[in-house]
């Protein structure tokens, strides 16, 4: 089993044990989700108990690679 962990309505981990804490709701995700949120987290959001990709997530894609190209010319 893989979860995703959401705390105060934002995700805040995953894990493949659940998470103990009596304020973070463990949501149950397949094993393609669990994997890709390990490589993109801002891909996902929490929408009520479910795991979602985020609508504004090539917004999102496009602001962290323009980050990592200033940092780069930055050095």
């Amino acid at each position: 089993m893989k979860y995703i962990f959401v705390e105060n309505g934002n995700i805040n981990g995953a894990g493949e044990c659940k998470c103990l804490s009596e304020s973070v709701i463990n949501v149950q995700v397949s094993d393609e989700i669990y994997e890709d949120f390990n490589k993109t987290p801002y891909k996902y959001i929490c929408s009520g108990e479910q795991i979602i990709e985020s609508p504004d997530f090539e917004l999102l894609k496009q602001k962290a690679e323009a980050e990592v190209r200033k940092e780069e010319l930055m050095v």
